[in-house]
């Protein structure tokens, strides 16, 4: 039996570094922890992997990470954390799209600040915006403003 029966799917969409945006289906992984029981978003793209699977209709894509500059799910869709210093941003990526949310910052001081934040090792960073949230490469942003 395929492991595609034991994935959560979640709805995205995703913007690449060409061709047109994807609307379709992620598949998370089963954690099997009462307090964590599927993989987040961000927790999919940050894993070693190069590529992710994306359900499109009827077809699967398999996505090259690097490719990737977003992917939005709804707001409610990613982890927020209470103890995390929260960061108002404007971020620019490498298309010239701006967006504008906040980051949750959960670094030890002295090194937590939104500079330490963004050289973090790994490569996407999530953004909670209004409307929805978003997972962004941090290698295709140009430049970050604090707001």
């Amino acid at each position: 039996m395929s492991d595609w029966a034991r994935t959560r799917r979640l709805s995205c969409r995703v913007v690449l570094s060409s061709d047109e945006p994807l609307t379709g289906d992620l598949h998370l992984q089963p954690l099997g922890s009462p307090e964590h029981p599927v993989e987040t978003p961000l927790e999919m793209l940050n894993r070693p992997e190069r590529f992710f699977a994306l359900a499109v209709d009827d077809d699967v894509r398999l996505i090259s990470k690097d490719a990737v500059r977003a992917v939005a799910v709804e707001r409610d869709q990613m982890e927020s954390h209470p103890l995390a210093r929260r960061v108002e941003v404007q971020l620019r990526t490498d298309d010239g799209a701006d967006y504008r949310g906040t980051v949750e910052i959960e670094l030890a001081p002295p090194s937590n600040r939104l500079l330490d934040f963004l050289n973090q090792p790994e490569p996407f960073l999530a953004l909670l915006a209004d409307d929805q949230s978003w997972c962004l490469n941090r290698h295709r942003l140009l430049w970050v403003r604090p707001l």
